[in-house]
């Protein structure tokens, strides 16, 4: 065999997809490895509440003008999410009481989903 066809160290020559597979396997590693954790703390991290995007049969105008509907809506609906809530209807308002450790999303929910909407709140016991 000549000398210059002859590789080097008698090791066959390296091909562009060995070389580069070589190179990447070190990054690839990190690559997955960064992804994974990204996916892990979108995951657990994540607070998207689906009850926001409730959108209700009537709109907030009606509702306002209608308690016992309003009642209706929620108890049907919402509630039912909310361990140990309810709503009645009391002077023509509607008065939702629910247990203190579901207030805040209970409350958070309602105003978004019904806006403008005079709902009282009240502090139930568990």
């Amino acid at each position: 065999m000549p000398e210059e066809e002859r590789p080097a160290q008698g090791r066959p020559r390296e091909t562009s997809g060995e070389y580069l597979f070589r190179v990447l396997k070190p990054a690839g590693a990190v690559l997955v490895l960064l992804l994974a954790a990204a996916f892990l703390l979108v995951c657990f991290t994540g607070r998207h509440d689906p009850l926001l995007d409730y959108r209700p049969a009537l709109d907030a105008g009606a509702y306002a003008s209608q308690p016992e509907a309003l009642r209706e809506e929620l108890e049907r609906e919402l509630l039912p999410y909310f361990p140990g809530s309810s709503a009645r209807v009391e002077d023509g308002k509607v008065r939702v009481s629910a247990p203190a450790e579901t207030m805040d999303r209970l409350r958070e929910t309602l105003e978004t989903v019904f806006p403008g909407v005079t709902i009282e709140f009240e502090v139930s016991e568990a």
